[in-house]
Protein backbone atom coordinates (compact mmCIF):
# COMPACT_ATOMS: atom_id res chain seq x y z
CA UNK A 1 0.00 0.00 0.00
CA UNK A 2 1.41 3.36 -1.03
CA UNK A 3 0.94 6.49 0.97
CA UNK A 4 0.96 10.03 -0.31
CA UNK A 5 0.71 13.50 1.09
CA UNK A 6 -2.72 15.08 0.81
CA UNK A 7 -3.03 18.16 -1.37
CA UNK A 8 -4.01 21.47 0.21
CA UNK A 9 -7.51 21.15 -1.24
CA UNK A 10 -7.91 17.65 0.18
CA UNK A 11 -6.71 18.85 3.59
CA UNK A 12 -9.21 21.71 3.53
CA UNK A 13 -12.07 19.31 2.76
CA UNK A 14 -11.09 17.04 5.64
CA UNK A 15 -10.63 19.95 8.03
CA UNK A 16 -14.09 21.24 7.13
CA UNK A 17 -15.65 17.81 7.60
CA UNK A 18 -14.07 17.50 11.05
CA UNK A 19 -15.05 21.05 12.00
CA UNK A 20 -18.67 20.56 10.96
CA UNK A 21 -18.86 17.26 12.81
CA UNK A 22 -17.72 18.97 16.02
CA UNK A 23 -20.20 21.83 15.59
CA UNK A 24 -23.09 19.44 14.91
CA UNK A 25 -22.10 17.45 18.00
CA UNK A 26 -22.18 20.60 20.12
CA UNK A 27 -25.53 21.54 18.60
CA UNK A 28 -26.94 18.07 19.33
CA UNK A 29 -25.86 18.32 22.98
CA UNK A 30 -27.49 21.75 23.17
CA UNK A 31 -30.77 20.52 21.69
CA UNK A 32 -30.77 17.71 24.24
CA UNK A 33 -30.36 20.22 27.07
CA UNK A 34 -26.82 19.09 27.94
CA UNK A 35 -25.52 22.65 28.01
CA UNK A 36 -22.19 21.97 29.73
CA UNK A 37 -21.32 19.34 27.15
CA UNK A 38 -22.47 21.63 24.35
CA UNK A 39 -20.36 24.51 25.64
CA UNK A 40 -17.29 22.29 25.96
CA UNK A 41 -17.60 20.99 22.39
CA UNK A 42 -18.44 24.39 20.89
CA UNK A 43 -15.46 26.08 22.56
CA UNK A 44 -13.04 23.30 21.61
CA UNK A 45 -14.33 23.35 18.03
CA UNK A 46 -14.12 27.16 17.80
CA UNK A 47 -10.48 27.17 18.89
CA UNK A 48 -9.58 24.33 16.53
CA UNK A 49 -11.39 25.92 13.57
CA UNK A 50 -9.86 29.35 14.23
CA UNK A 51 -6.39 27.81 14.20
CA UNK A 52 -6.84 25.58 11.15
CA UNK A 53 -9.42 27.32 8.93
CA UNK A 54 -9.67 30.90 10.20
CA UNK A 55 -12.39 33.12 11.67
CA UNK A 56 -13.81 34.00 8.24
CA UNK A 57 -14.35 30.36 7.25
CA UNK A 58 -17.89 29.06 6.92
CA UNK A 59 -17.03 26.40 9.48
CA UNK A 60 -16.19 29.04 12.10
CA UNK A 61 -19.23 31.17 11.24
CA UNK A 62 -21.51 28.14 11.53
CA UNK A 63 -19.95 27.18 14.88
CA UNK A 64 -20.47 30.65 16.37
CA UNK A 65 -24.00 30.95 14.98
CA UNK A 66 -25.16 27.57 16.26
CA UNK A 67 -23.57 28.22 19.65
CA UNK A 68 -25.33 31.59 19.93
CA UNK A 69 -28.68 30.06 18.97
CA UNK A 70 -28.39 27.39 21.66
CA UNK A 71 -27.68 30.06 24.30
CA UNK A 72 -30.65 32.19 23.20
CA UNK A 73 -32.98 29.19 23.07
CA UNK A 74 -31.97 28.29 26.62
CA UNK A 75 -32.75 31.66 28.14
CA UNK A 76 -29.69 33.87 27.64
CA UNK A 77 -30.89 37.45 27.21
CA UNK A 78 -27.52 38.66 25.94
CA UNK A 79 -24.70 36.93 24.09
CA UNK A 80 -20.99 36.93 24.91
CA UNK A 81 -19.21 39.49 22.74
CA UNK A 82 -17.46 36.82 20.66
CA UNK A 83 -20.82 35.20 19.81
CA UNK A 84 -22.81 38.33 18.95
CA UNK A 85 -24.72 37.97 15.68
CA UNK A 86 -23.27 41.22 14.32
CA UNK A 87 -19.74 39.91 14.82
CA UNK A 88 -20.54 36.55 13.22
CA UNK A 89 -22.16 38.32 10.26
CA UNK A 90 -19.07 40.49 9.78
CA UNK A 91 -16.86 37.39 9.82
CA UNK A 92 -19.02 35.81 7.12
CA UNK A 93 -18.82 38.89 4.90
CA UNK A 94 -15.02 38.80 4.82
CA UNK A 95 -15.09 35.94 2.32
CA UNK A 96 -18.74 35.50 1.39
CA UNK A 97 -21.81 37.48 0.42
CA UNK A 98 -24.40 38.28 3.04
CA UNK A 99 -26.90 36.50 0.77
CA UNK A 100 -25.27 33.15 1.60
CA UNK A 101 -27.89 30.94 3.28
CA UNK A 102 -26.01 31.21 6.58
CA UNK A 103 -25.91 34.98 6.19
CA UNK A 104 -29.68 35.17 5.70
CA UNK A 105 -30.28 33.10 8.84
CA UNK A 106 -27.85 35.26 10.85
CA UNK A 107 -29.58 38.43 9.65
CA UNK A 108 -32.94 37.06 10.79
CA UNK A 109 -31.73 36.12 14.27
CA UNK A 110 -29.90 39.45 14.58
CA UNK A 111 -33.11 41.31 13.73
CA UNK A 112 -35.01 39.31 16.35
CA UNK A 113 -32.32 40.14 18.91
CA UNK A 114 -32.49 43.86 18.09
CA UNK A 115 -36.27 43.74 18.52
CA UNK A 116 -35.91 42.27 22.00
CA UNK A 117 -33.29 44.87 22.90
CA UNK A 118 -35.60 47.60 21.55
CA UNK A 119 -32.69 48.96 19.51
CA UNK A 120 -34.97 50.73 17.05
CA UNK A 121 -32.31 52.60 15.05
CA UNK A 122 -30.06 49.56 14.68
CA UNK A 123 -33.09 47.40 13.87
CA UNK A 124 -34.24 49.72 11.06
CA UNK A 125 -30.71 50.06 9.63
CA UNK A 126 -30.13 46.30 9.70
CA UNK A 127 -33.57 45.63 8.21
CA UNK A 128 -32.85 48.08 5.37
CA UNK A 129 -29.48 46.43 4.74
CA UNK A 130 -31.16 43.01 4.72
CA UNK A 131 -33.91 44.15 2.33
CA UNK A 132 -31.41 45.66 -0.12
CA UNK A 133 -29.38 42.46 -0.08
CA UNK A 134 -32.46 40.27 -0.64
CA UNK A 135 -33.81 42.48 -3.44
CA UNK A 136 -30.42 42.46 -5.17
CA UNK A 137 -29.83 38.73 -4.87
CA UNK A 138 -33.26 37.12 -5.20
CA UNK A 139 -36.52 37.44 -7.14
CA UNK A 140 -39.51 39.26 -5.58
CA UNK A 141 -41.28 35.89 -5.26
CA UNK A 142 -38.36 34.47 -3.27
CA UNK A 143 -39.10 32.86 0.08
CA UNK A 144 -36.55 35.23 1.64
CA UNK A 145 -38.99 38.13 1.32
CA UNK A 146 -41.54 35.98 3.13
CA UNK A 147 -39.00 35.20 5.85
CA UNK A 148 -38.53 38.90 6.56
CA UNK A 149 -42.29 39.34 6.95
CA UNK A 150 -42.24 36.45 9.42
CA UNK A 151 -39.57 38.21 11.49
CA UNK A 152 -41.57 41.45 11.45
CA UNK A 153 -44.60 39.84 13.09
CA UNK A 154 -42.61 39.63 16.33
CA UNK A 155 -41.92 43.37 16.17
CA UNK A 156 -45.61 44.17 15.73
CA UNK A 157 -46.58 41.97 18.66
CA UNK A 158 -43.90 43.57 20.81
CA UNK A 159 -45.46 46.98 20.10
CA UNK A 160 -48.96 45.70 21.00
CA UNK A 161 -50.10 46.30 17.43
CA UNK A 162 -52.15 43.10 17.46
CA UNK A 163 -55.14 44.23 15.40
CA UNK A 164 -55.47 42.08 12.25
CA UNK A 165 -52.14 40.36 12.99
CA UNK A 166 -53.73 36.91 13.09
CA UNK A 167 -55.37 37.42 9.69
CA UNK A 168 -52.12 38.79 8.22
CA UNK A 169 -50.09 35.84 9.50
CA UNK A 170 -52.63 33.27 8.30
CA UNK A 171 -52.79 35.00 4.92
CA UNK A 172 -49.00 34.77 4.66
CA UNK A 173 -49.14 31.01 5.27
CA UNK A 174 -52.09 30.18 3.01
CA UNK A 175 -51.65 32.61 0.11
CA UNK A 176 -47.89 32.68 -0.48
CA UNK A 177 -47.10 30.43 -3.43
CA UNK A 178 -43.37 30.30 -2.63
CA UNK A 179 -43.98 29.06 0.93
CA UNK A 180 -44.51 25.28 1.30
CA UNK A 181 -46.63 24.11 4.24
CA UNK A 182 -43.96 21.82 5.69
CA UNK A 183 -41.30 24.50 5.97
CA UNK A 184 -39.42 26.04 8.89
CA UNK A 185 -40.80 29.49 7.98
CA UNK A 186 -44.36 28.18 8.17
CA UNK A 187 -43.52 26.65 11.54
CA UNK A 188 -42.04 29.96 12.75
CA UNK A 189 -45.10 31.96 11.67
CA UNK A 190 -47.38 29.38 13.29
CA UNK A 191 -45.34 29.70 16.49
CA UNK A 192 -45.98 33.43 16.30
CA UNK A 193 -49.72 32.70 15.93
CA UNK A 194 -49.53 30.38 18.94
CA UNK A 195 -47.90 33.12 21.02
CA UNK A 196 -50.43 35.67 19.80
CA UNK A 197 -53.32 33.39 20.74
CA UNK A 198 -51.89 32.96 24.25
CA UNK A 199 -51.39 36.72 24.49
CA UNK A 200 -55.06 37.25 23.60
CA UNK A 201 -56.09 34.33 25.89
CA UNK A 202 -57.69 32.52 22.98
CA UNK A 203 -56.73 29.05 24.19
CA UNK A 204 -58.78 27.16 21.59
CA UNK A 205 -56.78 28.76 18.77
CA UNK A 206 -53.56 28.30 20.74
CA UNK A 207 -54.18 24.55 20.95
CA UNK A 208 -54.87 24.38 17.20
CA UNK A 209 -51.68 26.27 16.34
CA UNK A 210 -49.62 24.12 18.69
CA UNK A 211 -50.90 20.95 16.97
CA UNK A 212 -50.00 22.49 13.57
CA UNK A 213 -46.47 23.24 14.77
CA UNK A 214 -45.99 19.67 15.99
CA UNK A 215 -47.29 18.21 12.71
CA UNK A 216 -44.99 20.41 10.62
CA UNK A 217 -41.91 19.68 12.73
CA UNK A 218 -42.62 15.96 12.69
CA UNK A 219 -42.06 16.05 8.91
CA UNK A 220 -38.55 17.44 9.56
CA UNK A 221 -37.79 14.40 11.71
CA UNK A 222 -39.11 11.76 9.34
CA UNK A 223 -38.04 13.21 6.01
Amino acid sequence: MKSRKLTDDEMTVRFNDYANMLTLLGNAYGNQGSLKSADSVFVYAANWIKKNLGESSLAFVRNQFYNANILIENGNETLPKELEYSRTLNNLKIRHSGSHYLGVSIYEEYLRELQKEKSQARYLNTKLEYEKMINKSYKPSSIYNVRLKAVEFDAKLDKDRTKNLENQANNLITNTASLPHNNIVTANVTEFLYGLALYKKNYTNAEKYLKDIIEIKETFVWH
